[in-house]
């Protein structure tokens, strides 16, 4: 450790070796891979307040990008507070205006200052999750009712609906339509699907494997239960595989089953089940054709109605932003060199969950200046469309460029509970995963094991019950008696804190701990109106 104590100020802030080299090194491109508790917010603070104090660059020329509101509300108040603390009212003020906010944030700043230009509505609305997801649901059934009319009804439009349901249809094109504007794609529509492969000949190198397998496992004096089904499907596969039209997912019946050792993993198997996979692939792609036209049309007229809905309620969502800045950018040059000048120094946390459109429009406007921060082993948005990948490629190309730092030490956790972090991921992440080296003194020793795992088998043949999934409950219901112990060992209630990955399976917690007696009182994860006090008073109010 190293501890550096910066002068002009009333306090002394300590910082490690690892931490100083990414706070002094401000100048040209940098990755910092930051683990977990390892201060990179600290290290964002210091470098933009010495890049205004040391460097002499100016509060509105650092562009600052963070990945949630709260963060950056979080991120502008401590740099505001440094800067006091260090005696630059005038830079602290100047605060205020500051470029600090989430990508978004930066996309409509940009936008409205250039709407004309960008040809929006100067007083476009940013549409929340509710809003724009009612217009997508209104849109979606326009869409939906225009393809179940003539002509697209001859051609399989309500055959498609009847199979797939409305609902399911729904999902998928809203779900398409999101994954690919976050690739960039300003009006989605489907690839064109890959030649189609010989069905036929698929056919005969199918059945030719499935001969081959079986005079093998005929061959076997004493088969067991394993080799005898896989017998009987190999017989089965002439008659299922040689209908005209064969349905995938009947396909499954002959496939091998799994275990029984080497038997059904011999060459003639894995030909098999190659052969078959290759079957199923050109069955699929036949289906596949049959459908393709009129899933690209639906995704096409949802798009175009959703487009209107908010061109009509003056409208972006949080896609709109990205993509309308970013075009504004491409083509506008002039525009894209005027915000290359304006900033000296961009900062962007947490890149590990941008997508590919929000890179290319940070990349647009920086100029060698740019200093990201991320953690692959954190990347938790994938739902929202973020690649792991882009952070990857990024950190390998300025590593070859010596431009990639590390942060390792965790200063959040006692080292007892890093040791059983770093073997339990280690373990699921192989050599991709980078341990965290503790910065705090080890917890006092104590008669018990300070970190334990409780293990619920997932696979198991659990029978359904409850208000989640089966090893949920059981998980559950193991926590609630360890909690049970705790207490009744004398641990106050107040002195534990049970924390959840998400807070859809809350109740399912809270039941198990209620049905042995113990209180829950829950802090956050839910709106007001939900909390189980309020409920039960609303209920009193209203009877």
């Amino acid at each position: 450790m190293l501890d550096l104590d910066v002068e002009a100020g009333t306090a002394a802030h300590r910082f490690t070796e690892e931490q100083l080299v990414a706070i002094e090194r401000r100048h040209g491109d940098l990755l910092l891979d930051a683990g977990a508790g390892s201060g990179k917010t600290s290290v964002l603070v210091e470098r933009f307040v010495r890049s205004v104090l040391e460097d002499g660059v100016q509060v509105g020329a650092i562009l600052t990008i963070t990945f949630t509101e709260k963060a950056a509300a979080e991120m502008r108040e401590r740099i505001r507070q440094r800067l006091r603390e260090l005696g630059a009212d005038e830079a602290a003020r100047a605060t205020e205006g500051a470029f600090i906010s989430t990508i978004h944030g930066f996309c409509a700043r940009v936008l409205r200052a250039h709407a004309l230009a960008a040809g929006l509505d100067p007083a476009f609305a940013v549409l929340d999750a509710p809003d724009a997801e009612r217009l997508a649901d209104a849109a979606f059934d326009d869409a939906l009712e225009n393809l179940a009319r003539p002509p697209d009804t001859a051609r399989g439009a309500v055959d498609l609906i009847a199979s797939y349901s409305s609902g399911g249809l729904r999902s998928a094109i809203l779900d398409v339509h999101d994954e690919l504007r976050s690739r960039g794609e300003r009006r989605p529509r489907l690839p064109a699907l890959p030649p189609a492969g010989d069905l036929e000949a698929a056919r005969r190198s199918l059945w030719d494997a499935a001969a081959a397998a079986a005079a093998e496992l005929g061959a076997i004096a004493e088969p067991g239960a394993r080799v005898l089904e896989a017998t009987a499907r190999l017989e089965r596969c002439a008659q299922v595989a040689g209908v005209d039209d064969p349905w995938p997912g009947d396909l499954w019946a002959i496939a091998l089953p799994g275990g029984n050792g080497a038997a059904l993993s011999s060459e003639a198997c894995l030909r098999y089940a190659d052969a078959l996979a290759a079957f199923r692939g050109a069955c699929e792609h036949r289906r596949a054709i049959r459908v393709h036209d009129l899933l690209d049309r639906l995704l096409r007229l949802f798009g175009e109605r959703y487009a209107r809905a908010k061109r009509d309620a003056s409208g972006l969502d949080f896609e709109d932003l990205e993509l309308e800045c970013r075009e504004l950018l491409r083509s506008d040059a002039a525009l894209r060199d005027r915000y290359r000048a304006r900033f000296d120094r961009i900062m962007v946390d947490e890149l590990q969950d941008t997508n590919q459109v929000q890179l290319e429009l940070i990349e647009l406007i920086a100029s060698g200046n740019l200093f990201t921060v991320g953690d692959a082993q954190q990347s938790i948005y994938g739902f929202r469309h973020a690649d792991v990948q882009l952070f990857e490629r990024r950190g390998e190309r300025l590593a070859a460029a010596g431009a990639r730092a590390t942060l390792e030490t965790n200063f959040r956790s006692r080292p007892q509970i890093l040791s059983g972090i770093n073997a339990v991921f280690e373990r699921a992440l192989g050599d991709q995963f980078r341990p965290l080296q503790p910065g705090r003194s080890p917890a006092p020793a104590a008669d018990e094991p300070l970190v334990e795992l409780l293990v619920a088998d997932k696979g198991a043949d659990w029978a359904m019950e409850g208000l989640g999934a089966p090893w949920r409950v059981a998980e559950a219901r193991a926590l609630a008696a360890r909690v049970e112990r705790l207490l009744a060992a004398g641990t106050a209630a107040r002195d534990v804190v049970l924390l959840t990955r998400a807070t859809t399976d809350l109740r399912v917690y809270e039941r198990a701990l209620e049905e042995r007696g113990i209180a829950t009182y829950v802090i956050g994860g839910r709106g007001y109106w939900a909390h189980p006090q309020v409920i039960d008073m609303v209920a009193y109010l209203e009877a």
